[in-house]
């Protein structure tokens, strides 16, 4: 099952909840239920910008005959007359009109000095079109789009009701607070930012029975549940086994895409549900890809594919390269891009490096000045290249960098990053005398080495470059362009 194939279960299965009138003034963040024209033309007559005369005649001396109020009624002028015309108030039609700082008073007429000004009065429907789109059925109802709807004579609308989300984090290092538990504030903001009503919060122990109760608390109530942990193949990965046992009906489970592998989503009484892995480095990207995408559906809100690279990015294939130091890691992956590239294959690269603070740029050069005075992120670029350096705050993992960073290309090849769950390929020195790094390792794909070594995974010489090029080929389903 591909993304786009999720996509179109959450699609088919989601659909938006029910809908109430509630006052303009508490609508913005809402979603509108309704697509709303403007009923008229706005303003409905020409009004001034200013304060000024409207004139009628040729001439620059007129006789002024009288003063009209603020959207009061209009009086027209004759021929050679002027009246006074405040801020907002109706001009009369086939007049010009003049700021009152460009003309001369005296007692009962005024004498131009500088021509009408018409761009200083607002025209009929300047502001709104009759039959102009204010908001339309799944759109966020904004600050301005709420002025321009008054204006138009609403002061209530009908929405779509706001979903009511719960967030259960699993894990007896997170409840003991041996690991700090940033997953529940991490997707309670996401949840507030993107529309959703956060109802509640738990944590649970690794305990399958206490997962249980905390789900069936809060689907009874809530429409949508998140829980995150629990979701491997491990000893005490309790939480879909949990929701199995107390009714869970599941649409999706652990899809073969990474990261995601081991994530879920169904339903349980009148709640949607999504699990997700605890890993805090992917569950941004999940919650953006497809929690995100349910919140809109149950909330009416129209989705845009806000996250089109995202969604290119977490199909795009990533293979890193690890062992320990001078085995000739580097040389490999130079070796390979030339054999990949020849194929039609598009590759970028990372090397993770061991020093926090890191050169790449010359000194002296204007991009590392710009970088030395302070700059986050300093950029050059050509006709032909383009080079960033970003300072970050924390050492980001290869999912991140790949969905920050990476995009048009077929392959991301990664050497270093040995702690990632990636897909890995370890080169070996077999004269070395110790076992390899990652033989317990899930995720280890191949192993090249410069002897034949016994393992549980497929083994290459250094040498056979054309058979790792076809292995990697074939492996993540590669192929000319």
């Amino acid at each position: 099952m591909s993304v786009t194939d999720i996509f179109g279960l959450i699609d088919r299965r989601v659909r938006p909840l029910g809908t109430e009138v509630i006052p303009l003034i508490a609508c913005p963040g809402r979603v509108s239920a309704r697509a709303i024209n403007a009923p008229r033309d706005l303003p409905p007559f020409d009004v001034s910008a200013l304060d000024g005369y409207a004139v009628k005649g040729e001439g620059s001396t007129f006789r002024i005959t009288a003063v009209l109020e603020p959207f009061g009624r209009s009086t027209s002028p004759g021929r050679g007359e002027a009246v006074f015309v405040p801020t907002g108030g109706r001009v009369p039609s086939h007049t010009r009109f003049v700021m009152r700082e460009h003309v001369l008073e005296k007692t009962n007429e005024i004498v131009l000095q500088t021509e009408a000004d018409e761009r200083k009065a607002t025209k009929k429907g300047d502001w709104l079109r009759k039959g102009t789109l204010l908001v339309d059925r799944g759109e966020v109802i904004s600050p301005s789009a709420m002025a321009l709807l008054a204006m138009a004579g609403h002061d209530a609308l009908h929405v779509f009701r706001r979903p009511a989300v719960a967030i259960i984090t699993t894990g007896n290092e997170v409840k003991e607070g041996r690991i700090a538990n940033s997953n529940t504030f991490l997707l309670a903001g996401l949840v507030q930012r993107d529309g959703g009503e956060l109802m509640g919060f738990e944590l649970a122990d690794d305990e399958e029975e206490e997962i249980r109760g905390l789900v069936d608390r809060f689907s009874s109530s809530a429409d949508l549940l998140i829980l995150t942990g629990g979701t491997s193949r491990g000893r005490k990965d309790l939480t879909k086994q949990a929701i199995k046992r107390c009714g869970g009906r599941f649409y999706l489970e652990s899809p073969p895409i990474t990261p995601g592998k081991t994530m879920a989503f169904g339903k349980k009484d009148g709640a949607f549900f999504h699990i997700l892995p605890g890993n805090p480095t992917v569950i941004e990207t999940l919650y953006d890809l497809f929690v995100k995408r349910t919140l809109f559906r149950l909330s009416g809100r129209a989705f845009k594919r806000e996250a089109d690279e995202r969604i290119d990015n977490i199909r795009l294939p990533v293979v890193s390269f690890i062992g320990r130091s001078n085995t000739g890691k580097t040389t490999l992956v130079e070796r390979l891009i030339p054999l990949l590239v020849s194929r039609g294959i598009r590759i970028a690269t990372i090397k993770h490096h061991h020093l926090e603070d890191f050169e790449i740029d010359q000194e002296g050069k204007d991009s590392y000045r710009h970088k030395k005075a302070g700059a986050r992120i300093a950029m050059i670029a050509s006709a032909k290249k383009i080079a960033l350096v970003e300072d970050v705050e924390r050492d980001l993992g290869l999912h991140e960098i790949r969905a920050r960073y990476v995009r048009d290309v077929d392959l991301f090849i990664a050497e270093g990053f040995k702690e990632e769950k990636v897909p890995k390929i370890e080169v070996y020195n077999y004269s070395e005398a110790k076992p390899p790094l990652a033989t317990n390792d899930s995720d280890l794909l191949a192993i090249v080495s410069d002897r034949s070594v016994t393992a549980s995974v497929p083994v290459f010489l250094r040498d056979d470059i054309e058979r790792i090029a076809d292995f990697i080929v074939k492996h993540f389903k590669l192929g000319r362009k």
